[in-house]
């Protein structure tokens, strides 16, 4: 203290003058001093890294499950009516792939259900399986390359009631394969138009009763003039034309209804490519709590290969086939679970 005071040592020479700082002691201070800088770096960078964003991941599964009810019962009842009671049953799997040029989205529809009024027996009002699988290739930001494949058929008999003694349809019978390639026009993630030049569809009708009547196109049986087959009806019929295929799911109501829809339109090149094949479905759900759901479902269809019989002459046999609108719709409440 004493040099100091006489100015003959500066203080930015301490660490030098011969009774400075044992040696380990600056070396501990320089150690300490580099470990604080290096922590108070490394701290910087995870605050940092949390700020962000935490990757999409490219695949996205989902689940849905709905049970619905209906009933009717009536006892001594002096207005009139019969008891009924119906149920039905659906199961939708999703599956969507994206990443930066390429997507993939799957689809797999299983639906059945039965109806039963009065004391008659139960009566089918669905049943369907539905596949289908898009995938695509980034051509701009709002379009893609893309290739569609589709499945389409249903799991058990289908008859002409009241007459159920006569089968009018069956698994495979009949059965549609599609396949499309064009493009897939996606305007936001809720809606998709995909436009296909060049399509091909592919109806199987597995049943040889049903093919030897020409049921769902396919060539029929040929006969004798004593009613002898000669030669058996055709199984499949191949049609190529053009398809499209919109598709969009609007929410509302902060999510609790959702409206689904999907409109498919094809043309076939190779015969009345006037006559335009659709297919137009739409399904509402109102979302009530955790657990039960409000469902509607509804169904059109136009199919100028799917016939339907009329009795012209009144002899009580159908002698005039002509396509027609098919329309169905189920609504119900019941239980509905998403994973």
């Amino acid at each position: 203290m004493q040099y100091l005071k006489q100015g003959k040592i500066q203080p930015q020479n301490i660490f030098t003058m011969k009774h400075n700082l044992p040696n380990k002691r600056k070396t501990a201070l320089a150690f300490l001093l580099f470990f604080l800088i290096t922590v108070t770096s490394v701290k910087s960078q995870e605050t940092a890294d949390t700020t962000k964003k935490v990757p999409e991941k490219p695949w996205k599964i989902t689940n849905a499950l709905s049970i619905t009810f209906s009933q009717v019962a009536l006892s001594n009842w002096v207005a009139g009516g019969e008891k009924s009671i119906s149920g039905n049953g659906s199961y939708i799997f999703g599956s969507k792939f994206k990443d930066e040029n390429n997507s993939w989205e799957s689809t797999f529809d299983l639906a059945y259900g039965q109806t039963r009024q009065g004391d008659s027996k139960n009566i089918k009002n669905d049943d369907r399986i539905l596949l289908s699988t898009k995938y695509g290739r980034k051509a701009s930001s709002k379009w893609n390359y893309s290739i569609l494949a589709s499945f389409r058929t249903q799991m058990l008999p289908g008859y002409n009631y009241p007459n159920d003694s006569t089968i009018i349809s069956d698994w495979m019978a009949p059965g549609y394969f599609g396949l499309s390639i064009g493009m897939d026009y996606k305007p936001t993630s809720q809606i998709s138009v995909f436009l296909s030049p060049l399509s091909g569809k592919l109806t199987v009708v597995k049943r040889q009763d049903l093919a030897d009547k020409g049921s769902f196109g396919v060539d029929k049986a040929t006969f004798d003039g004593m009613g002898n087959k000669i030669k058996d009806g055709k199984n499949t019929l191949w049609e190529a034309g053009g398809l499209t295929q919109i598709t969009g799911t609007f929410p509302f109501n902060k999510g609790k209804t959702i409206l689904t829809s999907k409109l498919e339109l094809f043309s076939n090149y190779l015969k009345d490519p006037q006559n335009i094949d659709l297919i137009f479905e739409n399904t509402l759900e109102v979302k009530i709590n955790s657990w039960f759901t409000a469902r509607l479902f509804a169904l059109a269809i136009y199919d100028d290969n799917s016939k339907i019989g009329t009795d012209t002459d009144g002899d009580g046999t159908a002698d005039k086939y002509t396509a027609k609108l098919q329309l169905k719709e189920i609504f119900g409440l019941g239980i509905g679970v998403k994973w």
